[in-house]
């Protein structure tokens, strides 16, 4: 994170989800990168195409939709004890991963490492190795791919208003890379990855920049953005999926102007927000 004074010289500030919101990564990550890596290097070869299945909802259409790497692996490997025709007896335990999740509130490759040296445990040596096959895959796939041509028109013009942060889970420095690559980085303020732990902590420790909770806002595409915002008193605009450049379409030309205005809170973010909820689905369809 950039070191920046404790208040803004902005009147208001906005942060930004990257992966499905300003990029359109989402599918290449989890159903090109992400799939392909369960499989092969946890030996689900077997049973690829329910693996497919469950990955393809919990990343894209479920509301666990923006969870972490290693939290989507967990959830994965979970759903298919019940997914039908599934042998509980060809997937891996992953009691390991789990307790690492809930007792380190950062999951990083850099932390699991600092875990490892405190064990041995083979698990989570796997994990590392699976992390890491993973980033070298997502940086071939994810190279050079443009922003959603409405966010790359909007993002400049908001910069000139409001600070800029992006806010992610995922690895930072892949991220700016991507913001670089599409020459949007000169409007960023500051980025925060996964190495900085949970969105909601991240948007806490930058809201004394700006202290009324009307002059902040999240932006994102995942119900956990929105519970980060929540959380940590931001407002929240949805870069609804499959919407995505009328999303920023409409932030630019009538939302932001209601933000400005002081008038976004309320009723209209209401409306929003109900909208945003009916993309995500609650129902498990293989159940």
């Amino acid at each position: 994170m950039n070191t920046q004074p404790a208040q803004s010289d902005h009147n208001y500030l906005i942060c930004i989800d990257s992966d499905g919101c300003v990029f359109d990564t989402v599918f290449l990550k989890h159903s090109e990168c992400l799939v392909p890596s369960i499989i092969t290097d946890w030996g689900l070869n077997s049973i690829g195409r329910a693996v497919r299945h469950v990955v393809q909802f919990i990343t894209q259409t479920s509301r666990h939709r923006g969870i972490n790497r290693w939290r989507a692996l967990l959830l994965t490997i979970q759903m298919l004890r019940d997914y039908p025709g599934v042998n509980p007896s060809v997937l891996p335990s992953l009691t390991a991963l789990e307790n690492w999740l809930d007792n380190d509130p950062k999951p990083s490759a850099d932390s699991l490492r600092l875990a490892l040296q405190k064990t041995s445990d083979p698990v989570l040596k796997k994990v590392l190795a699976w992390s890491e096959n993973l980033d070298e895959t997502a940086d071939r796939m994810v190279n050079n791919l443009p922003p959603y041509e409405q966010a790359a028109q909007t993002i400049p013009l908001l910069a000139k208003k409001a600070e800029i942060h992006v806010v992610t889970q995922a690895p930072g420095l892949s991220v700016e890379k991507q913001w670089r690559q599409a020459d949007l980085m000169q409007y960023v303020h500051t980025l925060h990855g996964q190495e900085e732990g949970a969105k909601a902590a991240i948007l806490a420790n930058l809201s004394p920049r700006q202290p009324e909770p009307n002059r902040r806002i999240m932006l994102g595409d995942a119900p956990g953005d929105l519970q980060a915002a929540r959380t940590s008193g931001w407002l929240f605009y949805p870069i609804l999926p499959e919407e995505e450049n009328e999303s920023w379409r409409k932030f630019r030309d009538v939302t932001a102007g209601q933000f400005f205005s002081n008038t976004y809170a309320g009723q209209i973010e209401k409306d929003a927000e109900t909208a945003f909820n009916r993309k995500f689905s609650t129902v498990v369809p293989w159940q």
